[in-house]
């Protein structure tokens, strides 16, 4: 199945993630006719992991192509979600309109997002080994605890409403 998208009529989008650019014809500032033949668009990965195509020589992401072409979006929501968390997995069953925080939950819920550079914060209390959390703030949220002061005494022998905090990279 394909459409032509709805951004510029010149790509026809397929459901598998082909992209073709109908071939056509341009004036130039100079007043010459431009022409240019029909092509396959090629796709890369990002440094990011989704995978890319330059349409119009701006980077999109194709997840995001095939979604607006194909899936619809009457809640009219931000982003597009991969169900399964593999951000090259462009089938439209895997794909879904979201909202932030619906994809956010989704990443957390899956352990899709990691600490970023953060630290892992191992959690005890007086009978030893309590949970393990990916940051600090998520330690704070999850306890209802202040990030601040668990960053104040982590590593050290001071506790905090009745636990201890060790860091670990």
């Amino acid at each position: 199945m394909y459409k032509e998208y709805s951004k510029d009529n010149r790509y026809i989008i397929y459901d598998d993630g082909r992209i073709y650019r109908k071939p056509y014809t341009i004036t130039a500032k100079d007043g010459r006719l431009m022409t240019y033949d029909g092509i396959w668009l090629t796709h890369k990965i990002s440094n990011t992991g989704y995978i890319v195509v330059s349409i119009n020589r701006q980077w999109k992401q194709l997840h995001r192509i095939l979604a607006e072409t194909f899936i619809d979006n009457p809640e009219n929501k931000a982003t597009v979600n991969h169900i399964d968390g593999n951000k090259t997995n462009n089938s439209l069953s895997n794909l879904e309109w979201a909202t932030h925080k619906e994809n956010q939950q989704h990443a957390e819920k899956n352990m899709l997002v990691g600490d970023r550079g953060g630290v892992h914060v191992d959690v005890y209390d007086d009978s030893g080994y309590v949970a393990t959390f990916k940051s600090i703030s998520k330690c704070g949220k999850m306890l209802k605890l202040d990030r601040k002061i668990i960053s104040a005494v982590k590593n050290t022998d001071k506790y905090y409403n009745g636990y201890k905090f060790i860091t670990k990279v």
